[in-house]
């Protein structure tokens, strides 16, 4: 293109050369965009190429308005002509489109590395509460459960069998020294009360949940009616007797006194010594209406939720001096 000969300040005009050459450009545009040169940008899928077009467009756009703004300022409708290029003015213009690329190129690596790194601590920020949540939970349920189980502690010492045999050899040594140590102390026990707390103090859950019940009975010497699955401090060592039938004794006890006691099913003696002492406690005699047989017979029928074996109220006949009536 050549330069008007108008004077500085006056409006540009277009010549027919610049509209040919426009046309051409539009229509290299448009046979680009077909082939595929070119693509428009809701065809663009790559994040990185969708960036750099939108860079260009967005130069283009900051030139562009710089140049309509400096028309404004100086009152102008279109830009004037550029005066002729000297050597130093076109190495000038190099260097400044080179350190530009650079500055781009500075940009872009700045951006990626800040994506990169707000990646990077938004992982930590995320790990971090993870490991801050697991140490509350190590830290509430401390109390309750230990920090390895005993499969978890027999898996370690397996995996380190070859770099610790010491270790290994050790631990299975104190294993069957315990159980030898607890077997003898046991056998050598006469008393039941102290085989009891044995059995208790060596039986619980922990040996239910590993299914190691039949294995410690065999080592330890226990039977199987010792099992105790109750582990509880407080009733380790603590003498307890058995409820029978789920019903106390006491009470028990009480409905067959008041039951045999009453007159429609014995009667006491007329004399003064015909009494019995059992446990510094005096009572009177009494002779039975019918049989003991019938008589237990009776006192289930009466009382259905009582059920005791007849020995049982034999030995309380026994104490009432009771006896069947020959009459």
């Amino acid at each position: 293109m050549q330069r008007s000969s108008e004077p500085t300040g006056s409006a540009v005009m277009l010549t027919p050369a610049d509209g040919s050459s426009l046309q051409k450009e539009h229509n290299k545009y448009r046979k680009d965009l077909h082939c595929g040169k070119r693509k428009l940008v809701a065809d663009i899928q790559s994040k990185r190429e969708l960036r750099n077009v939108r860079k260009e467009w967005k130069n283009r756009q900051h030139d562009h308005r710089s140049q309509v703004a400096l028309l404004k300022d100086n009152g102008l409708n279109s830009p004037p002509w550029p005066p002729e290029s000297t050597e130093q003015d076109a190495h000038e213009s190099r260097q400044r489109t080179r350190g530009r690329r650079i500055c781009r190129r500075e940009k872009s690596a700045a951006y990626r590395r800040i994506t990169q790194l707000e990646a990077e601590l938004a992982n930590a920020k995320r790990k971090a509460q993870r490991y801050k949540k697991r140490f509350q939970r190590m830290k509430t349920n401390s109390t309750n459960f230990a920090t390895d189980t005993p499969r978890t502690k027999t898996r370690k010492l397996l995996a380190n069998f070859h770099r610790c045999k010491q270790s290994v050899k050790k631990t299975l040594v104190f294993h069957y020294a315990l159980v030898d140590q607890i077997e003898k102390r046991y056998r050598d026990t006469s008393v039941e009360r102290q085989k009891r707390a044995f059995a208790r103090l060596l039986t619980g859950r922990i040996i239910h949940r590993y299914r190691l019940q039949q294995m410690s009975q065999k080592q330890f010497g226990f039977s199987v009616r010792r099992w105790k699955v109750d582990e509880s401090p407080k009733n380790i060592f603590k003498e307890t007797r058995k409820e029978r039938c789920h019903v106390p004794r006491c009470v028990l006890k009480e409905k067959v006194v008041g039951f045999y006691t009453r007159d429609d099913v014995s009667r006491a003696t007329a004399g003064k010594k015909d009494t019995v002492t059992q446990k510094k406690s005096k009572m009177q005699k009494r002779l039975l209406q019918d049989t003991l047989s019938n008589t237990y017979l009776k006192f289930c029928a009466e009382f259905l939720e009582c059920k005791i074996f007849i020995q049982y109220v034999l030995q309380i006949a026994a104490f009432l001096g009771s006896s069947t009536n020959q009459q």
